[in-house]
């Protein structure tokens, strides 16, 4: 699976849950806002945890080869 992720930097709350659960993906910037500094740097599990661990829903998750 290619997949693409996508940020609602809107919503994020700097909670950090995501830099736990993927920190070669996610970092917080010096807003404190969610960031991906590498969208290779970790696997498919734990960026998929990230998005299920932010209180905001602030991470999202697409599968770029489409259906089928």
């Amino acid at each position: 699976m290619t997949f693409e992720i996508r940020l609602q930097r809107a919503r994020c709350m700097g909670s950090k849950c995501c830099t736990h659960a993927a920190p070669g993906v996610f970092a917080l910037d010096a807003e404190r806002i969610v960031t991906v500094i590498d969208p290779a740097g970790g696997t498919l599990d734990q960026v998929q945890e990230a998005v299920e661990a932010c209180p905001t829903g602030a991470i999202s998750v697409v599968d770029r080869d489409g259906p089928g």
